[in-house]
């Protein structure tokens, strides 16, 4: 954790600013410091856990098959009973299928990679897995599918393989913004995202690339090509929603 000195240091100076509410505000129209520690949390907390998990790694957590595959089969049980009472999915179904980006097909996935990747047969379950992906449907999972078959057919290359993958993604995440109104009919997860990371790029620029600090709205109230109102204020509490980039 020692390596994470100055990034607790930045958020610590921006908290202190955000405090004093001397922070460039851009579009924003809120500021509440009862949400700065809620904002902060998120921050503070995933380094830690990060460093914990790969603590654990390092330690042989992921060396033995048959832990891998209990974790897997626990996460496809926790997917199957959560979609089950949330969304009525038959449970046999959703248990062999990776149909969004959400924690559970997510950690599933690497888990399953993982196994793939200490196989003497790499390629071919690599390729059929990717095949299973494409069949589950969701446009999600052709993104995973692709994703995968690059790691497997690249294995060998670790010391390059991340590049062309941080520069997509950087690239993605600049452009999508400018074109969210046509990932609608492909998919609104992230069409709504890419709106808010274009939110996030509008801040920048406006704060004159210092930020906006925390314990403010960090989404707009209204998206004209969504057509609706997103309310910041809980009805029933009366309390403002803080909604942060992500």
């Amino acid at each position: 954790m020692k390596h994470y000195g100055a990034y607790f240091a930045i958020i610590s100076i921006y908290a202190t600013l955000s405090l004093i509410d001397i922070l460039p505000k851009g579009w924003t129209s809120i500021h509440e410091n009862s949400a700065i520690p809620q904002q902060i949390a998120g921050y503070v907390a995933l380094p830690i856990f990060a460093s914990l998990f790969l603590n654990q790694i390092k330690s042989g957590l992921l060396k033995s098959d048959k832990t891998v595959i209990f974790l897997l089969i626990f996460l496809r049980c926790v997917a199957c009973i959560s979609d089950y009472f949330i969304l009525d999915r038959n449970p046999l179904i959703r248990f062999f299928t990776f149909d969004a980006l959400n924690n559970t097909d997510g950690i599933s996935i690497v888990l399953l990679l993982h196994l793939i990747l200490k196989s003497k047969r790499k390629m071919l379950l690599g390729m059929t897995f990717s095949f299973l992906l494409l069949l589950t449907a969701g446009n999600q999972s052709i993104a995973i599918a692709a994703v995968l078959l690059m790691i497997t057919l690249f294995q060998g290359r670790r010391n390059y393989i991340h590049i062309p993958f941080v520069i997509s993604i950087s690239i993605f995440c600049i452009v999508a913004p400018y074109y969210a109104e046509s990932f609608l009919d492909i998919d609104g997860n992230t069409a709504i995202r890419a709106m808010f990371w274009g939110d996030g790029i509008e801040l920048f620029v406006q704060s004159n690339f210092f930020g906006i600090g925390f314990g403010t709205e960090s989404i707009k109230n209204f998206y004209p090509i969504i057509g609706e109102n997103w309310s910041l204020e809980d009805t029933e509490s009366g309390k403002l929603v803080f909604i942060g980039l992500h």
